[in-house]
């Protein structure tokens, strides 16, 4: 399986690590970079410990499950996305890239 990189910010490692932050969104440049295929599944490193991730691709937030869903997979908190992309994707305007990411069984 593929290993990638995908750029994360410290908090949200952590929020990756706890459990709480189960996707991430990237715009189509990020995803590009990442280089990942629309259903494709590789193995990332966060905080020193293995995931899998998978590019559920270019998604709608309706798409993606809805709000509330994506709200709480992306752990967001009280002050909302960083991102005023995230934020007007949230609010159901154009798509971003979804990935999921889920802990390595029996390694975590």
């Amino acid at each position: 399986m593929n290993k990638v990189f995908i750029p994360m910010s410290t908090d949200n490692i952590e929020k990756i690590l706890s459990g709480k932050k189960t996707t991430t969104v990237r715009s189509k440049r990020a995803n590009e970079q990442i280089g990942m295929f629309v259903n494709e599944t590789s193995v990332t490193t966060f905080g020193g410990v293995d995931f899998l991730i998978t590019n559920k691709g270019l998604l709608s937030v309706e798409e993606s499950g809805g709000k509330d869903k994506m709200f709480e997979s992306e752990c967001f908190g009280e002050n909302g996305p960083l991102f005023k992309q995230t934020e007007d994707w949230l609010n159901g305007r154009g798509k971003l890239y979804v990935y999921e990411i889920k802990k390595i069984d029996g390694l975590i």
